[in-house]
């Protein structure tokens, strides 16, 4: 979802006319990197140490993310403040997630605009990943026993969304040429790629809160939005009006 939020705020940045240059491939390029960094350190920060497994407690049922409302009270006395996280790691983890991403700005993206000599205007999806990170984290912070259960069909039906959105904004319609200015272009490659990244880990994360085994034929659905799209225009698209 983030790399979603860093792909839109890049787009609305750059102007029309500075979109096809090689230094906004680098401010893609930079989210991408940014966001994987952020999850591998993330995982690797909890134990086992170092690793990519994740060590911790099952989540149950939804209270699970709100135990600071099941401080005890023995004897129906004073209430004694001892919450712990039960969802461990699950609910930390992304927290940690985000602090981790800011850094990442802070430490690649911001040097890579000066460096490459990126156009201030176009650097303003820094200022903007400032604002939209404290805002999940609060979100989060406190939704984040029913973002467990929904996050994974937000995420599939953001990505398959924001992929139909995507290509109905090309300016050549027809299947074949939209498809030949897409792979063309650099910059639309890239952005394609990304939210077929999304959408695979959508299905992913789908799969495995339903309890389905996971299977690689599973990926060939990240391939539907565009094939459908494509379909579509083919026999509804607007050069088709007589």
């Amino acid at each position: 979802m983030t790399v979603l939020l860093h792909f839109y705020f890049i787009d609305k940045s750059v102007k029309l006319a500075y979109r096809k240059k090689p230094q906004v491939m680098i401010l893609y390029l930079s989210a991408i990197a940014e966001s994987s960094l952020s999850v591998l350190i993330s995982m690797f920060l909890y134990n086992p140490f170092g690793s990519l497994k994740l060590t911790g407690c099952g989540v149950k049922q939804l209270s699970d993310f709100y135990t600071v409302f099941k401080n005890p009270r023995p004897n129906y006395e004073e209430k004694l403040y001892c919450t712990q996280e039960a969802a461990y790691p699950i609910y930390s983890i992304v927290l940690v997630y985000i602090c981790l991403s800011i850094l990442a700005i802070l430490i690649i993206r911001i040097p890579l605009v000066g460096i490459f000599r990126i156009r201030r205007d176009s650097a303003n999806s820094i200022y903007a990943a400032f604002y939209f990170f404290p805002i999940m984290a609060a979100f989060y912070a406190v939704l984040a026993g029913y973002l467990y259960y929904s996050y994974p069909v937000l995420m599939l039906i953001g990505a398959v969304v924001s992929t139909a959105w995507f290509l109905a904004s090309r300016p050549y319609q027809e299947p074949k040429e939209m498809l030949v200015h897409i792979i063309t272009s650099p910059r639309l490659l890239i952005i394609l790629i990304g939210h077929w990244l999304i959408t695979s880990f959508g299905i992913l994360s789908v799969s495995e809160l339903n309890g389905v085994p996971f299977t690689w034929e599973m990926l060939t659905l990240v391939f539907v939005p565009l094939i459908f799209l494509s379909g579509y225009v083919k026999t509804h698209g607007p050069f088709k009006v007589p």
